[in-house]
Order: structure tokens, then sequence, then C-alpha cells
């Protein structure tokens, strides 16, 4: 990975760099412009899930290069500290949160954010578009697609600009813009046109999922290798274990959920990712010295995957990107709440498809990981809903949509030798 100075740039891909910060690449023809930010893990998340497919598919044709504009380096000092309390925000005051996501999600005052945003969010992708001039740009949040038009309108040959929906449930009117030549939707419910000359027309919409990261693409492995695979993470093989999550920030219902199971009368492993939250984590560590049960708890883990596939039931809010990559394990979902705002109606969709449940306190909790562990038929069913409703390979069509969008077409699989 190569990193550039202004706003937070990152480019991977296999061409060389002839000198630093002005950068011009040796082999690789386009560069595809990733918008995202840093304001909770899912943006995170799908952007390097569409680098890798990018990096994967056309390692020598294109390039992936992330842009922050709103908490980069260039980012606008105000903004960038604003979004940057994005996660105090949501653990502190979720109410506030819930006002900022609905009075943004008005005719009115999506107009003033888009317009305080198209000058504060444009100078650092005005200088990511100048120094890479790329052949498209993707807009991964919502407030970073009226900054990217006003910036590339002026470009000729302008380059192609798509949007890729990270919400599932409730989407933020933001998401929608005339200008747009391709929007991706996670899900088909989000398919009609929201209201006339948004440009969300089905003509321009391609119900391709939410991409997920290489390391959640592998369908979970046989018993042994499964049985290995906790071994490595010091869990006990033959033991029941929930995994309970609550994002890249971890929010402090997961302290709640972690204690309602560890002082219950059943009898399973418990391991807490309490993300990026010390606090949090310090909290459970506490409670870990003092349990009588086995209850594991870490910080922000990068191998997610690993601790997925280890688990037998995953207790978590219902974000989109903890869903998209626990449905691609194969793990039955219980879902305990959701931020307010964008992940209202997450929940609806995982139950629809038999993946989880909806959970309605402590002791509904409790009953509900019992049932589980003593019903692995109930257990095998979810499990395999999990997997009807994951999109591992939607990080591979995006990439396969964006070159179509500039004239390129993937590589040809080399036949195997059947000898």
């Amino acid at each position: 990975m190569l990193s550039y100075p202004g706003c937070g740039l990152q480019a991977t891909g296999p061409r060389a760099v002839k000198e630093h910060g002005g950068s011009v690449f040796d082999e690789a023809p386009g560069v595809v412009l990733l918008l995202t930010a840093d304001t909770g893990g899912g943006h995170r998340a799908a952007a390097e899930a569409l680098r890798q497919a990018l990096h994967s598919r056309y390692p020598r044709r294109l390039v992936a290069v992330t842009c922050d504009p709103l908490t980069g380096v260039q980012a606008n000092r105000l903004v960038g500290w604003v979004c940057r309390r994005y996660g105090t925000l949501l653990r502190a005051a979720p109410w506030l949160w819930l006002l900022v996501f609905h009075a943004s999600n008005t005719t009115i005052g999506l107009r003033i954010v888009r317009r305080l945003l198209a000058r504060c969010a444009s100078v650092p992708i005005a200088a990511a578009v100048a120094q890479f001039r790329p052949l498209a740009v993707v807009a991964l949040h919502p407030l970073l697609i009226t900054p990217a038009i006003a910036v590339i309108g002026g470009h000729s040959p302008r380059p192609a600009l798509l949007t890729v929906i990270t919400d599932l449930g409730t989407v933020h009117r933001g998401w929608w813009h005339p200008a747009v030549d391709r929007v991706v939707l996670p899900n088909a419910g989000h398919s009609r046109p929201h209201r006339r000359g948004d440009g969300r027309g089905m003509d321009r919409c391609d119900v391709l999922g939410l991409p997920v990261r290489e390391q959640f693409r592998l369908r979970p492995a046989d018993p042994a290798a499964r049985a290995a695979l906790r071994a490595s993470l010091g869990l006990d093989p033959e033991r029941f274990v929930v995994l309970v999550t609550a994002g890249a920030e971890g929010v402090s219902s997961l302290a709640a959920w972690t204690r309602a199971l560890v002082t219950g009368g059943a009898d399973f492993d418990v391991v807490a990712v309490c993300g990026r939250n010390e606090r949090l984590r310090a909290s459970l560590d506490r409670l870990a010295a003092l349990c009588s049960r086995r209850l594991v708890v870490t910080g922000f883990v990068d191998n997610m995957a690993d601790w997925l596939c280890s688990a037998d039931v995953v207790v978590t809010k219902a974000g989109p990107g903890i869903i998209a990559e626990a449905a691609c394990c194969g793990v039955p979902m219980l879902l305990a709440g959701h931020l307010p705002g964008q992940e209202a109606g997450n929940t609806e969709i995982v139950v629809r498809a038999g993946a989880g449940w909806p959970v309605r306190g402590r002791r509904q909790l409790r009953a509900q990981v019992e049932y589980l562990r003593s019903n692995p038929t109930s257990l095998d069913r979810m499990r395999a809903a999990a997997l009807r409703l994951g999109t591992p390979t939607a990080g591979d069509e995006i990439a396969d949509l964006l070159a179509r969008q500039v004239g390129l077409h993937a590589d040809p699989v080399p036949e195997r030798d059947s000898r």
C-alpha cells in the first residue's frame, strides 16, 4: 500500500511510484478514486472490500485510491472535528444522532448540508482528482456525492461516478442524486424510485449486495478445520461459543449483553469484541477476571472472519457491515438493538431471511442462546439461511461494473489442465 499526502490518500496495486507525493504510475492505465469517511466501520470496510476486489480482478489495469475528505489530513478543520466525534456521539448520546440523522434527511436539511459540504469537502476531492486523474469515482458515503459532482463536473473527459450504498434497511436520501451514473443497491428493497427527478430509476440501479472483504468470502470450514481455528484463537473446540460485538466503535450496550450472558445459568463460552472502545474493554476485562465462566475480551481485531467462523451465534446490533459479514460466514444472528436512523429496518431484513432473531431484553437474550445451544437443528437451519443472505461476490460484481463503466473487461480465467 502506498500513501500520499493531502487528504489521507492511499493507493494499492502493482504500479510503481516515480516520485513520492507527485505520483505518476508506470503500468496500470486507470485509477478508481474511492470516497469514504472514517465515520463508523461500515464505510471503511466497504471501501477496503472494493479495493481488494479491484486489485484481484484488474491487477495490471486498475488501481484503487482511497480518499477521506471528511476526516483526512486535508479535510476542513471544523468538519473533521465534528466527524471524528461520530463514535463518541453514538456512545454518549444516540438520541442526538437520531435528531441529526432525521434533520439532514429532510429536503431542506439535506440541501443545507450539501451546500456546506460542497465547499468544504470539495478541496480534498479536487486535490485527489487533479493528482490521479481517475477514470471513475465511487462514493461510499452519502455526504460525499454532491462534492464529488461539483469537482468532476469541470473535468473533460468526466470520470464515471458511481454510488455504493452501505445502508440496508433505512436509506438516507443523501444517497440519491440525478448526476450519478450508476447506483449499487444492497438489496432489491431499494430498487424503486424514491421520488421523481432524483435519478434513482431502475435503469441506473444495480442490486449487487454489500461488498465484504476477502477474509469473509470463504465459506465456513469443515468441523475439523473449525476446531483447529478455535484452538488457534484460544477457544475450546468442544464448547458452544457466543460472539458479542457492537461494531468498530464498540457501543456501550455490548457490556450489558455480555453481563447478561455470563451471569445467566446457561453453560457456554462468550467472546466480547469491544472494537475501539478501550473503556468498555477495560470494564469487561475486570468482569472476565471475576467471572467463573469463560469470557474472552478483545479490542479491535483484524481477523474478525476467524472469530465469526469460530462462533455458533453472534449477538450484535443490526449494523449493515456485521450483518453482511456474519451472513457470509454463515453465523446465526441475535440482533439486540440498532443505531437510530440508518440502521432502522436492518433487523427485519435478517428476520425475514430466517438468519436471525430480534432480542428484547437480557432474559430473552439468555433464553434464545440457550435454545439454540440445545437445538442443533434450528441452529443449522439459521446457518443455512445466513449463507443464503450473504453476498460474498458483491465486491467482484461491483468491480466488474466499474470496469464496464470505463470500458474494461475482466481477464478470462485460465482453463485448468484436465490431466
